[in-house]
This record gives C-alpha cells, structure tokens and sequence, in this order.
C-alpha cells in the first residue's frame, strides 16, 4: 500500500467523513480527530523505506522506534541491519602476491652492511681512488669506523640502485693539515747506502708514505708526516650495490 495513497486517504476521510455524518463538530470529537489528522500528515511526511517489507498499519519497521509525530523512523540502538551482507561495491584488501611488487629495497643505516662503487677526486679534478679501477667495490658497515666518516655520512639512507654525488670537508676526509707532524730528521736515521733527496718518498714501519720536503747541507732532511690528501675537500661519485641489514635484524 503506497504511504502516499494512505495519507491522503485518511486525510480525506478526517475532513470529509465526520462532516457528513454528524453535520456539526461535537465536543468530544475535536481531540481524536486532531490527533488522526495529525498522525495522517505525518505518514505523508514517513520516508519510504519505512514502508518496504512491513504489515499494513505499521509505521516503522520491527525493532525500530518512531521519532514525534512519525516524521521518520529512527533505527533502535539494538536494532540488526535489515542488509547485513556486504554491499559488492566496497573495495576488498588484496592479498599479498611474493614477487608482484619486485624486491624490496631498504634505505642505508647505521651498522648495515653496504657494498659500493666510488670514485674520488680532489678539486684539482685527480682521481685519488676508484673502486672500478680496482675491479671490485668496496664493502663497509656504517658506524664501525671502516671508512671516512664523511664517506659514511654520504651513504646514509641510500638504496640499492641508487647514486650519489658529494663533496665532504677536510674534518670529515684526512683530516686538516697539521704544522707539527713536519718533522726534521737527522742523517743518521738514514739507511748506509740510501742518499736522500727533496721529493723523494719514505716508507715508515706503519706503511705510511711520507714525502721528503727538502734536505739540509748537515744531511738531515724534512718529512712532512700528514697524510698527503689532508687539509683537502674530495668528492665522492657513489653507487649503492647492496644494503644488508644485521642479521639479528634480519633474521
């Protein structure tokens, strides 16, 4: 029954009827009929759905509590779903496929193991150091002191794949030049046999290579102990091969 069709109905009936039967309003009509007609302007004014799947003279549906005058029908807070299945238009979470995303890369952090390309060179434009001249990159772990600190500090939060451009200051290099590790030596430190010359380099015990600045008439001469790329900037052309992360980590 369309609530339309009852409303106007009942509404029709309320104004008309009780007219014709009774000729004269009585008194003890005025307040039903007002509360009748009331309730008829209300089910025009019910939403539909109120409707759909009820018994006739119903206003709302089982489980749910009319508001004032029956303008709408507001659901019970216990009230089910009258649809409880899940409308097929809502997106579904898809599944995890092993491969579909390709391989996971993980950005470079401290105490992960990084393999590398590189190529430095001072301002000069000399390449000072090349991994592919070598042949084989260069393996750290970030933080145990296996490289520069600069150096490190470029490789951080790179991925797999990924390259790198960057200069890093002398503090964060070799280290600043410093007056004090030029040293005078005397002739008798020198091998029998060995003359030195200015410009010459020596070996120390430590494998360090020291050039010979000048040499003086007694025979003794200067070595200047810094490191030779010390007090200089170098830039860095880095390739990031593979970032692995500690095994407790991985594991």
């Amino acid at each position: 029954l369309d609530r339309g069709v009852l409303g106007a109905w009942l509404l029709d009936w309320l104004l008309v009827v009780p007219e014709m039967q009774y000729g004269t309003r009585e008194r003890g009509w005025a307040a039903p009929r007002a509360r009748l007609v009331l309730l008829a302007l209300g089910m025009l004014a019910v939403p539909a759905h109120c409707f759909q799947g009820t018994a006739i003279g119903t206003l709302c549906p089982r489980g749910a509590a009319p508001s004032t005058l029956a303008s709408r029908c507001i659901p019970a807070p216990s009230a089910r779903a009258l649809h409880p299945l899940r409308p097929a238009s809502l997106p579904r979470r898809s599944k995890a496929v092993p491969g579909a995303l390709g391989r996971v890369t993980m950005q470079a952090k401290h105490l992960d193991r990084v393999t590398v390309h590189y190529e430095g060179r001072l301002e000069s434009g000399e390449v000072i150091d090349s991994s592919r001249e070598r042949g084989e990159p260069f393996i750290f772990t970030i933080g145990l002191a296996e490289t520069l600190i600069g150096f490190e500090k470029l490789t951080l939060g790179m991925k797999a794949g990924e390259t790198k451009q960057g200069t890093i200051p002398p503090e964060e290099a070799y280290g600043k030049r410093r007056e004090e590790l030029v040293i005078l030596v005397s002739e008798e430190s020198v091998p029998e046999g060995v003359e030195m010359v200015a410009g010459a380099e020596v070996t120390l015990p430590t494998g360090q290579v020291a050039p010979v600045l000048d040499v003086k008439e007694d025979g003794s001469f200067t070595l200047d102990l810094n490191n030779r790329f010390a007090g200089k900037p170098i830039t860095y052309d880095i390739e990031v091969l593979d970032v692995q992360q500690p095994k407790s980590q991985s594991a």
